[in-house]
């Protein structure tokens, strides 16, 4: 095995540069079907990485089904049927195989509606150019999912990712600007309206690498029954964290099966992003500016440690959730809030087309409440990206212009619960299509912020795939009582803190 070092030249990320070395290890032969792989510390020693690293490649390998965890044992490599082995692909293709008359757009599920086709099919019938809509994984795994496409050989025409992770991948040379699509003044006019409403994220080195598609923030849902039956007033916008807390109390009946309120403890975005909204109201970051203007670690910092407190103490101290066994992602907190087990939750504006269908009547939606600090939420952009593999790149700005067109994109969005994107459309033009249906989400908009906020950029080397991992991982330790808060703080602060070298 002399030779296998990962290469730190290259824009690839560590984990998926291991987790290819662990894969060709398996499929060769090296680690025998049955066999125990070497521990995290081992593959820690011979790799030169840190321990999140080495799980962050282990687990894609066991959701490939090569390798089964067994705690506290270790990694097992499982029987690999009908596997080719691992060589370095020289040249990644669009799948299916492109022509001058076919575009591929992926899109995660959620997306996937009768309109969206319908909109790809007058396309055709106007241009001669066959889209196909291809399904991708989740948005909260957007880094993990396109980097997935270049390893399998698969890559898409047109993708859809988070905003945050736009120029890390204009850095890895994976999508091409949109400057030279766009006459200047156009092409200036949407920098500026990409700096005032994103601070400048779908851009890299000046150049424009993200298309505008939608945007997000997430608002307090609740039960209006709930409240109802116990007297108490609604959340209303000035609320604040101790009002939330003294609701969260009343409106908790574990022997009815009820808790005031529910949070996401899966390991994704939506845990991340739930979690860091708290923290940031009560004055936490997790990088920060220091006087020397030099980027810094700030979850070592007394507002961080008593922010991440007080969330973990939602559960622990005050028992306003639901147990660990019985809370997840940010899925099943949405079925658990339509059943009537929980009675506030955060979420995003597509969760109110199912309260509508399912509920109606018996939920509201109300501003987050203010914390000592602020009351901002999080601010989410999802913009579209062209491959720099695609063989058809005018072919597809022209399908993104076409798709982001105000006949089309606004009744898709309204069918799918987006808002669309406010770098191309303003607040009056939104608020005359939609109606009051995301009023309060557009009215929450002008007071939230993006990762911007924590410095967070690829510029600086931190990617927010690769951060989340540490504190979603330390919060469910404390979570399930592994560990105590000051000993979280530590692993948090080394962890994040290693990202930077």
């Amino acid at each position: 095995m002399e030779g296998e070092k990962l290469n730190r030249s290259l824009s690839i990320p560590l984990h998926y540069q291991l987790m290819l070395i662990l894969k060709k290890r398996i499929i060769s032969g090296i680690y025998p079907v049955g066999s125990k792989i070497p521990n995290e510390m081992q593959l820690c020693m011979e790799f030169e990485v840190s321990r999140p690293t080495v799980r962050k490649a282990i687990e894609q390998l066991a959701d490939a089904g090569l390798l089964v965890t067994v705690h506290p044992k270790g990694s097992f490599v499982q029987e690999v049927k009908d596997s080719e082995p691992v060589e370095p692909a020289e040249e990644v293709n669009c799948i299916p195989e492109s022509s001058s008359n076919l575009i591929t757009v992926s899109l995660e599920s959620p997306l996937h509606d009768c309109l969206l086709y319908q909109i790809t099919e007058e396309f055709r019938h106007h241009t001669g150019i066959k889209v196909q809509i291809v399904q991708s994984g989740s948005w909260k795994d957007g880094m993990n999912s396109v980097v997935n496409t270049i390893i399998e050989n698969r890559v898409p025409d047109i993708f859809l990712v988070s905003n945050v992770s736009v120029a890390a991948f204009a850095n890895m040379g994976m999508i091409q600007p949109f400057d030279r699509f766009l006459d200047e003044e156009s092409l200036m006019q949407l920098k500026a309206r990409e700096w005032k409403e994103n601070h400048g994220q779908y851009l890299y080195n000046d150049f424009l690498y993200g298309y505008p598609f939608f945007s997000e923030t997430r608002l307090m849902y609740y039960r209006k029954d709930h409240f109802d039956e116990l007297g108490l007033p609604y959340p209303a916008a000035g609320w604040t964290h101790e009002d939330f807390l003294e609701l969260g109390k009343a409106l908790t009946k574990p022997e009815k099966a009820r808790w005031g309120y529910a949070f996401p403890t899966d390991a994704d975005a939506d845990t991340l992003q739930t979690l860091m909204t708290w923290v940031m109201q009560r004055g936490g970051r997790i990088y920060q500016k220091r006087f020397d203007g030099t980027i810094d670690v700030a979850t070592g910092d007394p507002a961080f440690a008593e922010a991440f407190q007080w969330v973990c103490e939602l559960v622990l101290k005050h028992k306003i959730c639901p147990p660990l066994e019985q809370s997840g992602d940010y899925s099943k907190l949405c079925t658990l809030f339509l059943e009537g087990h929980i009675s506030m939750m955060i979420g995003l504006p597509a969760f109110r087309l199912a309260l509508e269908d399912r509920i109606d009547g018996q939920w509201g939606v109300a501003p987050l409440p203010r914390g000592p600090q602020n009351g901002s939420g999080y601010r989410g952009r999802m913009p579209l990206c062209i491959s720099t593999k695609s063989k058809n790149p005018e072919q597809c700005w022209r399908f993104i212009q076409y798709l982001t067109e105000k006949r089309n994109l606004f009744p898709y969005s309204r069918r799918v619960g987006i808002i669309p994107a406010m770098e191309l459309y303003s607040d009056k033009e939104i608020r005359a299509f939609h109606g009051e249906e995301i009023k309060d989400f557009l009215e929450a908009m002008g007071d939230t912020v993006g990762w911007d906020q924590f410095f967070i950029s690829p510029n600086n080397g931190i990617d927010m795939e690769a951060w989340q991992m540490p504190i979603q991982y330390t919060m469910r330790r404390v979570l399930q009582k592994e560990v105590g808060y000051e000993q979280a703080i530590q692993y948090i602060t080394l962890a994040v803190g290693n990202l930077m070298k």
